[in-house]
């Protein structure tokens, strides 16, 4: 099937297909981004991606991040001398539970 309008979460480290987590978000966007996810009904979805350094990344110059397909990556020879680039690994991530936690936290399951 087709996933439309997927919520992206950018963090720096890699989630593993399968893998069932406990997950802590507590950086205003992203609390924001998942509870519009779960004011819907079910089945909740969002996409993971990894981004080296975290979304605080995003906001500096220092390193470009473009997200590419598999083929454009493939083709790109600079993947082999520039190690701190981003790397296009992500998942499908399905929201099985979550908790609201008095300081504004979601721990989602």
């Amino acid at each position: 099937g087709i996933v439309t309008n997927l919520p992206l979460w950018r963090v720096g480290w890699v989630e593993v297909p399968g893998r069932s987590s406990c997950l802590n978000v507590h950086e205003g966007q992203y609390t924001h981004m998942f509870e519009t996810i779960l004011s819907k009904p079910q089945p909740w979805y969002v996409g993971h991606l990894h981004l080296p350094g975290g979304f605080k990344m995003t906001r500096t110059e220092e390193y470009p991040y473009k997200l590419k397909t598999w083929s454009e990556e493939l083709q790109d020879t600079s993947r082999f001398v520039e190690p701190t680039r981003s790397a296009v690994v992500g998942s499908l991530m399905e929201i099985s539970d979550y908790r609201r936690l008095q300081d504004g936290r979601l721990v989602i399951f």
